[in-house]
């Protein structure tokens, strides 16, 4: 047959070495490409192109930002610390976490100070709520361009919107909510409220919700994540949380710790995959030739592989066909990546 004719060629001691460089001459140039290949978590890429679905999901991204679909969740837990997360010492620790997390999108904020009225009467912190829900909407939210992002939004007991509550204010709530038949400030009502849903019974421990400004499956939203990660691990070894645990929880910090300890064994899987090929051709062939040819042979197809799919999909070398290769990743326009 055609295949054992092709064989006596490339099975051939000399014959077979000439093949196998012609080849890494070809296929070289590609497969230095495939050192570059990205990834992407994003379950948007699960879908059909201009399907409902992901157009419905594109649209909602849009509104309420791509890190609102999916945010993160950031755990203050107190009980192994014997810390109330509702205390003033909860409230330092929550501030001192989310201020070094708000640095990481390089953004200056402005600390703003929630003061009731002399009168009592909640005017002032009434108002800069109605910003907190409105204003600030279009303030971070609309881009102006594609060089401006949105950044972080964080919101839970000690910080809403970004802004910070003093712990006077949140005392405040609690009083109006508990010792009034009913509260007149609508503003201490919503902060009882994310209280009630946010904080333990015990309360030694609550929620803060982290609205990335890009998604969280994207590249972008995986860096935040390290970076969060390693903040929190720096004030823990200084001694600063004074024992209370910290967790950054979220579908997508399932997933990408799961695809990081994929690519972290992959090293290994290919490294074993190697010596028992090589092992078993050296074996049946009883030569030393056959294994090193076989193991080059297949690293070459599988680099070939992938640096043919950075080529398509990442550079764009097929778009003279205007064939439609671009998608949405992480809420951003971009190549397709494999």
């Amino acid at each position: 047959s055609i295949w054992f004719r092709m064989s006596r060629h490339t099975f051939h001691p000399y014959k077979g070495i000439i093949i196998l460089l012609v080849m890494f001459q070809v296929l070289l140039p590609i497969t230095q490409h495939a050192f570059q290949v990205q990834s992407s978590a994003s379950c948007d890429l699960l879908l059909p192109r201009n399907s409902p679905s992901l157009n419905a999901y594109h649209i909602l991204g849009e509104k309420m930002g791509m890190g609102g679909l999916n945010p993160f969740k950031i755990l203050f837990d107190g009980h192994d610390a014997n810390v109330t997360m509702t205390s003033f010492h909860g409230f330092y620790i929550m501030h001192l976490v989310l201020d070094k997390l708000l640095a990481i999108d390089d953004r200056s904020h402005e600390e703003t100070t929630l003061q009731l009225g002399a009168a009592g009467d909640g005017k002032e912190f009434n108002e800069i709520f109605s910003k907190i829900m409105s204003e600030k909407d279009e303030e971070d939210y609309h881009l102006l361009g594609s060089e401006r992002r949105r950044p972080t939004v964080y919101s839970g007991i000690a910080m809403l919107r970004n802004i910070r509550i003093p712990y006077a204010i949140f005392l405040a709530a609690q009083y109006c909510v508990n010792a009034e038949q009913h509260c007149p400030y609508e503003a201490l009502r919503l902060l009882e409220d994310v209280n009630h849903r946010l904080t333990t019974e015990d309360e030694r421990a609550t929620v803060v919700t982290a609205a990335l400004g890009a998604s969280p499956y994207s590249n972008e939203g995986a860096a935040w994540l390290e970076q969060a990660r390693a903040v929190i691990d720096h004030l823990d070894s200084a001694g600063s949380l004074s024992g209370v645990k910290v967790y950054i929880d979220g579908s997508a910090g399932i997933v990408h710790d799961a695809l990081k300890a994929v690519y972290d064994a992959f090293p290994t899987v290919i490294g074993l995959t190697f010596v028992v090929v090589f092992a078993l051709m050296g074996v049946f062939f009883q030569s030393i030739f056959p294994p090193i040819r076989s193991v080059v042979s297949i690293a070459l197809t599988l680099s070939f592989s992938f640096g043919l799919a950075v080529v398509v999909f990442q550079d764009g070398w097929m778009e003279w066909t205007h064939i439609p290769s671009r998608g949405s990743i992480g809420g951003e326009s971009t190549r397709l990546a494999p």
